[in-house]
């Protein structure tokens, strides 16, 4: 089932519970399985039926039994289309994938990568209500196969529709006597019908009556004064209904726990991460959840004694990991129908309260990324998103580089804070510069460049020009600046802002070290590769002692400093301290994260310029791929590593092959950079160059020509890299017709 010409990449697996006592539903899912084919074209199969019929469980257990023949597995939650950014991130981390910058399309990459594969996968889509959720992430072709649950029974396309009926009777009654260990075989029929069949109120029921050991008689009693038309969670609230008086008081700690679980999403809740031992109830709650929560933390076990009782009642599904359950929806709706708007208000501010407590502060630091992960779904389900901890969670998700996800949910923050707090108000320009930043990140240089010259002056106007959230905008400003190519400008707003920072922070603060190592790097992309190398190497002793070693700004300093040293004139120097940090990246950020491919091009780069050409293209030869899958085709990273390659292609001995990957790649630099932009500029010069070494002297000449005036004007006479347009000029004309002031 392998696609030609596709690239490897690693399995991902990430499932649900799996379901226990799947009774009745053998057929339908060998009949599942016999459906799905070998193609290469996505086969997508949808399970339709009332809510608590057992679509999920059908789904999910399909997955497991079969999960050895698919290279992904990957169940996505799509009852909220606008949870799944942060869903195909996590699935992204898994395959080193961010989704491209120059697209609409939040899961391009994705399908991307998809198309590609050369195992088949397994996407689960649970609970869609939305078709377009489907096309959002299924691509057109690739070796996949897909399972939709929905309540839907009419799909456009091709899909294989499948409906999930409720139970067979006699096979309902059989399960209830069974697991209910009765033999009371009319009172089963009758809890049957009053039941509609559904699985997932059959599974309450039995196990109602398994803890409690009531006679099934009883349990009919219970609900007949409450015998409506089955359908659509009426069964499942009445089987809560007869379960809850069971659970103890209303104020038991298994009621609490069920009620604020009712306000998260629905799977995969860290309830370790929630409840913490010895942690007091939250500030700020109702007095009655306050109470009601303090039961739960009133010892080490008052959780796990709730989970317990919970779990006896099938209320939820067995706890997985480190205490992460699943509630199913239904059970969530139910839950919260039985209480009044000002209860339900009331447990949602208690879960935002335990989210928020749970969260992490910095979500830069590896460290905090797995619990950062775990709690996102949860976070976009209860937290405001005006609130700092959905802020954070948006950095997170650009932190471990899914900047297209952090560009979108700090937008939503942003937009929430803009109508809430006003347009001026401090969270708002937070939320600004969180939004330009990661918009950044993701590959438009100038719009983040632009965003953060519009908020530096209402700052100023607000805050005042010292303020620390002022400076913070200017030294944003300062690096999208440079990395739009106006180094010198960058430079000069650098050295203003350092000497601010040195009076108002103090010299070893990690903020004026920053601003000395954005600095530092601009002073060599300015024209002074020695001045910014002797920086960096008097800065990186002072982060090791402020940070640590293995800081991410600690290693970010390394490998700057090992730049520098190779373009300050020692290219060994540069390869060996490249080659001395690329573990520790690996190790701490990751193998295929954005920056640790960035040291591994660096590497490459190095070893070029050391003397080994032919390594050098063959290391950019395997990292350009990767470049492309990671970041997207056009991302601006991965035109520089084809730059790269075309370049090392030529000092290899093949200056016809350089030429023509310059060929390919410089109509790309002029449309994604812009013209003038400095990596146009280079790719501009290195076609020239390789035009000259293939042997044409009069199309280089030309190419020369035109350029040697723009670089003047962008970068000035006498930087570097219009130095070696003016020479490269000089050496394709005669002696006669030399440029003034041109050298050999």
């Amino acid at each position: 089932m392998a696609v030609s010409g596709a690239r490897p990449h690693r399995r991902a697996v990430s499932l649900g519970p799996r379901p226990e006592g799947l009774v009745g539903r053998e057929d339908l899912i060998e009949q599942v399985a016999a459906a799905f084919t070998a193609t290469g074209v996505p086969q997508v199969q949808v399970l339709f039926g009332l809510g608590g019929v057992g679509k999920t469980s059908v789904a999910v257990e399909y997955a497991y039994r079969f999960a050895d023949s698919y290279g992904i597995v990957w169940q996505f939650s799509a009852e909220h289309p606008e949870s799944l950014d942060g869903q195909i991130g996590e699935l992204a981390a898994h395959l080193g994938l961010l989704v491209p910058p120059t697209t609409d399309d939040a899961a391009g990459s994705l399908r991307s990568h998809l198309v590609n594969a050369d195992r088949p996968w397994l996407l689960v889509l649970d609970n869609v209500v939305d078709d377009a959720v489907v096309h959002r992430l299924v691509p057109a072709a690739g070796p996949g196969h897909v399972v939709v649950t929905s309540q839907r029974a009419t799909w456009p396309g091709r899909a294989r529709v499948r409906e999930v009926p409720v139970l067979d009777r006699d096979v309902a009654i059989k399960y209830l006597l069974s697991a209910a260990d009765s033999s009371d075989v009319a009172a089963s029929g009758l809890l049957v019908d009053a039941l509609g069949g559904l699985p997932l109120a059959l599974a309450h029921a039995a196990a109602f009556l398994r803890v409690t050991g009531r006679p099934v008689q009883f349990y009919l009693d219970k609900l007949s004064a409450m015998l409506v038309r089955p359908g659509r969670g009426k069964a499942v609230a009445r089987t809560w209904s007869a379960a809850i008086g069971q659970l103890g008081s209303a104020g038991s700690p298994a009621m609490a726990l069920l009620r604020v679980l009712a306000c998260f999403a629905p799977d995969a809740i860290p309830v370790r991460l929630l409840f913490p031992d010895d942690a007091p109830v939250p500030e700020g709650l109702s007095a009655d959840v306050a109470d009601q929560l303090a039961a739960l933390a009133d010892d080490g076990l008052a959780v796990d004694d709730a989970l317990i009782a919970l779990r006896e009642f099938s209320l939820v599904g067995s706890p997985v990991g480190d205490g992460v359950v699943s509630i199913h929806r239904l059970v969530q709706a139910a839950t919260l129908e039985a209480m009044s708007p000002e209860e339900q208000s009331a447990w949602r501010q208690a879960a935002t309260a335990l989210v928020v407590r749970a969260t992490p502060d910095d979500p830069n630091l590896p460290e905090t990324w797995p619990a950062f992960t775990a709690l996102l779904r949860h976070i976009e389900q209860v937290v405001p998103a005006e609130h700092d901890c959905y802020l954070r969670a948006a950095d997170h998700l650009g932190a471990v580089g899914n900047y297209r996800a952090a560009v979108a949910m700090a937008r939503r923050s942003l937009e929430a804070r803009a109508r809430r707090q006003g347009p001026d108000a401090p969270e708002t320009l937070a939320a600004r510069q969180s939004t330009a930043q990661w918009t950044g990140h993701a590959g438009d240089f100038e719009g983040a460049r632009d965003q953060c010259a519009d908020l530096l002056p209402i700052r100023e106007r607000l805050l005042g020009v010292e303020h620390p959230d002022t400076l913070s905008t200017r030294s944003v400003l300062a690096f999208w600046t440079a990395r739009a190519g106006s180094y010198a400008a960058a430079r000069n707003q650098g050295i203003d802002l350092l000497s601010i920072r040195e009076r108002v922070l103090g010299i070893e603060h990690p903020d004026t070290l920053l601003t000395r190592s954005n600095l530092a790097g601009w002073t060599g992309n300015a024209g002074d590769p020695a001045g910014a190398r002797d920086q960096f190497a008097d800065l990186l002793p002072r982060y090791q002692h402020v940070l640590g070693d293995e800081h991410p700004v600690t290693l970010i300093t390394r490998t700057h400093l090992a730049r520098w040293v190779g373009e300050a004139g020692d290219p060994a120097g540069a390869r060996d301290r490249f080659a001395d940090v690329l573990p520790i990246r690996e190790r701490v950020f990751g193998a295929e994260h954005p920056d640790t491919l960035h040291v591994r091009a660096n590497l490459a780069r190095w070893t070029g310029k050391a003397g080994a050409a032919a390594e050098a293209r063959d290391q950019y030869a395997v990292l350009l791929p990767l470049f492309e899958r990671v970041l997207g085709p056009e991302h601006p990273a991965t035109l520089t590593n084809r730059r790269n390659l075309a370049h090392w292609t030529g000092k290899a001995g093949d200056a016809h092959g350089a030429r023509e990957q310059l060929v390919a790649l410089l109509p790309l630099h002029q449309r994604v950079l812009g013209p003038e932009h400095v990596s146009t500029l280079h790719a501009r010069h290195n076609l020239a160059r390789w035009t000259k070494n293939a042997g044409d002297n009069a199309g280089a000449r030309d190419q020369f020509t035109d350029l040697l005036p723009i670089r003047e004007r962008v970068l000035g006479s006498e930087h570097l890299d219009t130095v070696k347009t003016r020479n490269g000029l000089a050496s394709c004309i005669t002696e006669t017709e030399r440029v003034p002031g041109a050298t050999e």
